[in-house]
C-alpha cells in the first residue's frame, strides 16, 4: 500500500492585507509650495490673457485681474493632485493582528489587538480661542476629534476635524470622547487676537484634575499626532471600536 506524500508545494497562511492610512496630507512641503503656485499661475495666466486679449481695449487690466483666478485654480488643481501623490511619509497601517505606525526616520510602532491597549477619546469646538496652522483652515463650529492608544511604552495620537453633524456618531453615549475647552486657556482681548497663534502653557492644577490625562494627551497631539482626512479617521475609529475594549 503507497501512502500519499503531502505536497511540497503547499502555500503558506495568507497574510492579512493592511489598510493604510496616509496621515498628514497638507504636510510642510505641500503647504510651502501652494502659495508659490498660485503666484506661478498667476503670472502664467497674466500673460495667456495678455495674449488672448491683445486687440482688446485695458487687457493690461484684464489679464491682472484674470490672473489670479487663473492661478488659484491652478493651486487648487495641484494641491489635490500633491495630496495624493506627495507623501508626509507617516502612515497607520491596520490589520486583523492591530496597528503599525510609521514615520521618517523612526522604527515602526506596532500596538496590538490582542493585548491590554489604553484608549484616551477627545474633542474640543473650534471656536473661541486663536487658531493656527490646519486648525485656522477649518471652519468655525467644527470639531477637533482625537484619539491616542497606548500599550506599554508605545503610544500614539491620530486626530481629524468633522462637522459637528458627522462627528455626532462617535460623541453618543457609551463612545467615551471627553470634551475640553481651549479657549479657556487664553486670554480674551485685542492683544490676544493680533498675536501669533501659540500653544499656551498647561497649568499644574489643570494636569492633575479630573481632566488631566485628556489635557496631557492634548499636548502629545500638538507635538506628535498625526492628522487623518475625516473618512481615514472614521475608518481608524471603525477599527478601535470594534477591537479596544475600556478598562
Amino acid at each position: 500500500m503507497v501512502t500519499a506524500r503531502p505536497s511540497d508545494n503547499t502555500m503558506p497562511p495568507s497574510q492579512p492585507t493592511p489598510t493604510v492610512l496616509y496621515a498628514d496630507q497638507e504636510h510642510s512641503g505641500i503647504r510651502l509650495v501652494v502659495p508659490l503656485l498660485v503666484g506661478a499661475g498667476w503670472v502664467l495666466g497674466y500673460f495667456l490673457l495678455r495674449f488672448l486679449l491683445r486687440n482688446t481695449e485695458y487687457n493690461l487690466v484684464l489679464s491682472c485681474a484674470g490672473g489670479l483666478p487663473i492661478g488659484l485654480t491652478i493651486a487648487a488643481l495641484s494641491e489635490y493632485v500633491l495630496k495624493r501623490t506627495w507623501r508626509s511619509g507617516r502612515t497607520v497601517a491596520l490589520d486583523e493582528t492591530g496597528i503599525t505606525v510609521n514615520q521618517p526616520d523612526e522604527a515602526p510602532m506596532t500596538v496590538e489587538w490582542a493585548k491590554r491597549i489604553v484608549p484616551t477619546r477627545w474633542y474640543f469646538e473650534l471656536k473661541g480661542f486663536p487658531r493656527g496652522g490646519r486648525e485656522r483652515r477649518a471652519p468655525t463650529g467644527w470639531l477637533c476629534l482625537a484619539c491616542q492608544l497606548q500599550q506599554d511604552d508605545n503610544r500614539f495620537t491620530v486626530f481629524s476635524f468633522l462637522p459637528r453633524k458627522r462627528a455626532a456618531r462617535w460623541l453618543e453615549n457609551g463612545r467615551q470622547f471627553r470634551e475640553i475647552h481651549p479657549a479657556e486657556l487664553h486670554e480674551s482681548g485685542w492683544r490676544e487676537r493680533i498675536n501669533v497663534p501659540s500653544r499656551p502653557s498647561l497649568p499644574a492644577n489643570l494636569l492633575t484634575g479630573k481632566d488631566g490625562p485628556f489635557w496631557l494627551a492634548e499636548r502629545r497631539r500638538w507635538n506628535e499626532g498625526l492628522e487623518l482626512t475625516a473618512n481615514d479617521f472614521e475608518t481608524f475609529m471603525e477599527h478601535v471600536t470594534e477591537y479596544v475594549k475600556d478598562g
